[in-house]
């Protein structure tokens, strides 16, 4: 057996072994902490060259896609996929906890009411893979783990590795994979559904409900389907739960619920009146972990950590269907992108030590109190049990705290573990405030209004559409978690603070506040909040207790801790101490570096952490000199913006610092924006007129001609119109749309597209026929006549259409929030959202051109191909496709400036495997503001 993969997995032990690969538990070597993973070995059934192609292609595809499925908090994340001496490896989160299988044998069966807890667990995470269009297809008691904490059931397994392995054996149907019993009969012929997951998560509750496996199920002697009126030992189910659960089992597909979404909306009208009963399952499980005794953990469904919050998954009454899927999706992103995404792969939150704390009170004033001076405050140490947690719970309702810290001390880290727990409460309770965690850092001056703030963050970094973000502020349904009051920029500090309070004072908003300390002591403002918190540094002891607590040889580092004083400042931060443990675990004594000063100490050391990431962590596809370019020019990005989370789709003109660059953007970009119309517009309306007219074999160089003139007509004149547009890039967020937005934009843009349209036709009016050697009059028709001819061509109702559809688009709005992202996920829906609109644009211009085109007579071929094209054009640019055009012209501008990677998503992908950046939904973090600053501070090499 290989002891070491990737040469950082130790595997411990093996979990499980079967026709297509193995399982072990591993640890992590490469992290201080070395947490328990799971890694899946794949055994290829064919050795051939062009297997083992199709093989490493087929992986990848599954590897995505188990990528995107762990974003769900009860699906354990992929950390990391590798080919390691041609065989295929996925490393997964591991799950501490029993599975429901070992419960029921210690329990044999579960109360109704914990079981329909159990079902609507599990039922927000079938519709989540179905959203990915993933079927699970081996859903049994084994496969769900009741997570040890909260007790939230966990689905494992999705059988990445078996589904690639049958796939390359068969180019039909899949064959069937699944355990019998659980596996209904369509699936067993090779031809899983969607609803194969419902029938297997329906025997899995019958089993936990009845004790019996499902062969064992009674069933009518004439359908064979299951009879839940024949349950043994004279069990009766409620009513409601026993056709929810019938109907999940169904032998055909088709007499099954349609989708997990459709069973859980029909199990949560059955539970209209709630079953009395307990809420909770309580196991006592045993578990080993390598290094530590024998512990009894009790583990439960839908545990809270208060034990007199009761809690409710599904809709409470007070709550529409669409506000509890706002609320669940802000929730779920919130762990995901903060919780999962980067507290949980932090440098900090694998440092199990217990900051001490202060207590600062006069650090805030109140409205009775507000000129305090932060240099005579008292300083209250707290108890070494007391955590930040506790204390925020002793405020009770209304509470508000203000968290203070040198750089590097832990206060983003302790924000994220009081964001986790208050999350956790949220799920469990659907009345608990919305925790929401915001960076600062982009706070402006030129948005007083601390509110309409929030409301653009959430819209932004969590696409929550503005009418429901300004509805939780208004509502005050949020609990704010503010990081970054120190990385406000100097002149917006002080401002910033002033429109907090203005802000707290019309709203009283629960909410959390991180600063350094030194950038507070500046202010002479004061925040109006309850109390201060200060992290405070790490003692001598703690720091010799965590190295001497690591399994490496760490006698290099902690000799020149010893000797250095500078070093010994630097180690009391927990960041520091921890980025000193990776630069560093390999220092002998005889390698020791000379003393320097503080400020020169850190900078080396960030310096041997940048030049250690990029080594251990393998070949990459840019060179040293790229990587620390690239993240060189973000990080000063950043800076500049006042950002510290970047998504691709937010690239802005701004982002370009030459006049002539920004000048060339918006130049090219309304160039091709118009060149593509006149194009499109031109080929396809006089060829299509053409093709109508003589026929696809007749003479169409007449029609050719005339779209010559179209385009050197029109793309000039729509060019210059788009032009006048804003030059920032806006992604289309959202295929909803409200008449009351897009109406002011509408009456706009048909007069602009009616002023182009007759502009336009008035010029090809004059120049074919000057081109062609033909007068412009007819013989004895005078001026006035002429004139009057053509001021009102169709052409003007070709481009008040064109204009029409295109000011429609500015409806475009949201009312749910999205559930799903991923890097540059605007873009790409702004081309999806171009291409519906564009269909919608030529129908609604083919029907428009075909009336308005007979009051001229137009003939009805003419004015309907013509509506039809600009429809069509309209739309697509309108509808997102302007959007995706000035972001590529961005993108490659500063691509041509050697300022970031054509594959710019990959880039930051390899800058995030090398522990540089951290992943934040579909945008990217540094892992610390400290390290951005020395990216940013570098020079270009």
């Amino acid at each position: 057996m290989i002891r070491l993969l990737a040469g950082h997995y130790q595997v411990q032990k093996p979990l499980g072994k079967g026709g297509f690969g193995e399982t072990f538990l591993a640890q992590d070597l490469h992290l201080p902490t070395q947490p328990l993973c799971v890694v899946k070995q794949l055994k290829p059934q064919f050795r051939e060259a062009a297997a083992l192609v199709t093989a490493r292609r087929l992986f990848d595809l599954e590897a995505q896609t188990l990528y995107q499925l762990g974003r769900h908090n009860q699906i354990p994340q992929l950390l990391a996929h590798f080919e390691e001496n041609g065989e295929f490896y996925l490393v997964q989160e591991f799950i501490e906890g029993p599975s429901l299988h070992q419960v029921l044998q210690q329990r044999r069966y579960l109360g109704q009411p914990e079981a329909q807890l159990l079902l609507r667990d599990l039922l927000p995470v079938l519709t989540f893979i179905q959203q990915q269009q993933v079927i699970h297809r081996d859903i049994k008691p084994a496969n769900i783990i009741l997570r040890q904490g909260d007790g939230k059931p966990v689905l494992i397994d999705f059988g990445a590795v078996k589904q690639m392995s049958t796939r390359l054996a068969d180019s039909g149907f899949t064959i069937s994979i699944g355990s019998s019993g659980y596996m209904p009969a369509e699936q067993q012929a090779g031809q899983p559904r969607p609803s194969s997951d419902l029938y297997a998560l329906g025997m899995t509750c019958l089993q936990a409900l009845t004790g019996l496996t499902p062969q064992k199920l009674p069933r009518d002697r004439d359908t064979e389907e299951v009879d839940l009126s024949q349950l043994p030992n004279g069990l009766r189910l409620e009513e409601n739960l026993a056709a929810v659960l019938a109907r999940m089992v169904r032998y055909d597909y088709r007499d099954r619920y349609p989708d997990a979404a459709a069973t859980l909306q029909a199990l949560e009208i059955s539970q209209a009146s709630p079953m009395p009963g307990p809420d909770r399952l309580s196991v006592i499980t045993e578990s080993q972990r390598p290094g530590s005794s024998v512990t009894v953990a009790q583990t439960a469904l839908g545990n809270s950590a208060d034990p007199t919050v009761h809690m409710t998954t599904a809709a409470p009454d007070s709550l529409s269907s669409r506000e509890y899927r706002n609320r669940q999706a802000l929730l779920n992103k919130v762990r995901n992108y903060w919780i999962r995404g980067v507290l949980e792969n932090s440098l900090l939150d694998q440092i199990q030590l217990v900051l001490g704390l202060e207590e600062h009170p006069q650090a805030v004033s109140t409205p009775w109190n507000i000129e305090v001076k932060i240099q005579d405050q008292p300083r209250t140490e707290l108890p070494t049990h007391a955590s930040v947690l506790s204390i925020f719970d002793q405020m009770g309702t209304g509470r508000t705290l203000l968290i203070l810290g040198e750089p590097g001390a832990g206060k983003t880290t302790t924000l994220l573990q009081l964001a986790r727990e208050l999350v956790s409460r949220a799920e469990q309770n659907s009345y608990q405030l919305l925790p929401v965690v915001l960076n600062l850092s982009s706070w402006g001056s030129h948005q007083p209004y601390f509110g309409q703030w929030i409301v653009e963050e959430l819209n932004a970094k969590y696409q929550v559409p503005k009418p429901v973000g300004r509805s939780w502020v208004e509502q005050q349904h949020l609990l704010l978690l503010l990081d970054g009051l120190d990385e406000v920029s100097l002149e917006n500090r002080e401002a910033c603070v002033l429109a907090l309070n203005q802000f707290q004072q019309q709203f009283a908003t629960e909410l959390v506040v991180c600063c350094r300390r030194r950038d507070y002591d500046g202010l002479s403002q004061r925040l109006q909040l309850q109390t201060a918190l200060y992290l405070q540094a790490l003692s001598p002891n703690q720091v010799q207790t965590y190295l001497e607590q690591l399994q490496f040889d760490l006698s290099g580092l902690q000799q020149w801790l010893t000797a250095d004083t500078p070093m010994q400042t630097l180690a009391r931060s927990p960041l520091m101490l921890n980025i000193m443990v990776l630069a560093y675990r390999d220092l002998t004594p005889s390698g020791i570096p000379a003393t320097r000063s503080l400020e020169e100490q850190r900078r080396r050391l960030f310096d041997r952490y940048i030049a250690q990431m990029l080594e251990r962590r393998g070949r990459d596809r840019y060179s040293r000199q790229q990587m620390l370019n690239g993240l060189r020019w973000l990080a000063r990005q950043l800076t500049h913006s006042g950002q510290t989370i970047f998504l691709i789709e937010r690239l802005q003109p701004q982002w370009l610092h030459r006049s002539g660059d920004r000048f060339l953007y918006r130049a090219v970009s309304s160039l091709l924006a118009g060149l593509g119309f006149g194009l499109s517009y031109g080929i396809f309306s006089q060829i299509g007129i053409g093709i109508a007219e003589v026929g696809w074999w007749g003479d169409l160089r007449p029609y050719w001609l005339d779209s010559l003139h179209m385009i050197l007509i029109y793309s000039p004149l729509v060019g210059l119109a788009i032009s006048l547009l804003p030059a920032q890039v806006r992604p289309i967020e959202t295929l909803n749309w409200s008449w009351r937005q897009a109406l002011p934009g509408t009456l706009l843009w048909l007069l602009i597209g009616t002023a182009i349209g007759l502009g336009g036709g008035l010029i090809v009016d004059i120049v074919e026929p000057a081109l062609m050697g033909a007068p412009i009059r007819h013989t004895g028709e005078s001026w006035t006549a002429w004139i009057a001819a053509h001021l009102l061509p169709f052409d003007g109702v070709n481009g008040g259409i064109a204009g029409t559809v295109f000011g429609l688009t500015n409806g475009l709005r949201g009312s749910e929030v999205e559930t799903k992202i991923i890097p540059n996920q605007a873009i790409w829906r702004s081309v999806n959202s171009a291409v519906y609109f564009a269909i919608a644009g030529s129908f609604t211009g083919g029907i428009a051109g075909a009336l308005l085109g007979r009051p001229f007579d137009t003939p009805i071929h003419i004015s309907l191909i013509n509506g039809l094209s600009v429809g069509l054009l309209s739309g697509f640019l309108g509808g997102g496709g302007l959007a995706a055009l000035k972001h590529f012209v961005l993108r490659l501008l500063l691509y041509r400036r050697g300022q970031i990677p054509w594959n710019y998503s990959r880039f930051l992908e390899q800058a995030t495997a090398h522990a540089f950046l951290q992943k934040v939904g579909g945008g990217y973090i540094f892992i610390h503001r400290l390290l951005l600053e020395h990216f940013a501070q570098l020079p270009k090499s």
